[in-house]
């Protein structure tokens, strides 16, 4: 899988997600996202490792930890590469405004 095909994959991940985690603590450059256990059925894809590590393709995100006993995702990101406020529209804006800000994001890695 290429960069670019890892961090489309990554992308999919949060916006298949999006309507099932809040934001729990976000300080510039780090993020804790909160998900219900049911997340697992609908998004399996969460639950895995290797998939999980295709979030930290998306250009400006580093490091993904997963705590899955307590449902929980802990990203870091680079506040000059994704605006914090940028995380608000990933969870709470329309589908809409998230899938263009992680295209935006993606299409990054092409440059």
């Amino acid at each position: 899988m290429t960069k670019t095909d890892a961090s489309a994959a990554g992308a999919e991940l949060l916006l298949k997600a999006r309507n099932k985690i809040r934001i729990t603590r976000h300080d510039p450059g780090s993020i804790r996202l909160r998900f219900s256990p049911t997340i697992l059925k609908l998004v399996p894809e969460l639950s895995s490792e290797a998939e999980r590590a295709n979030l930290s393709s998306i250009p400006g995100i580093g490091d993904v930890k997963a705590n899955l006993m307590t449902c929980s995702l802990t990203i870091g990101y680079d506040p000059k590469v994704i605006a914090p406020e940028s995380w608000e529209i990933v969870v709470l804006g329309s589908e809409e405004e998230a899938r263009r800000l992680l295209e935006d994001l993606c299409n990054q890695s092409d440059k």
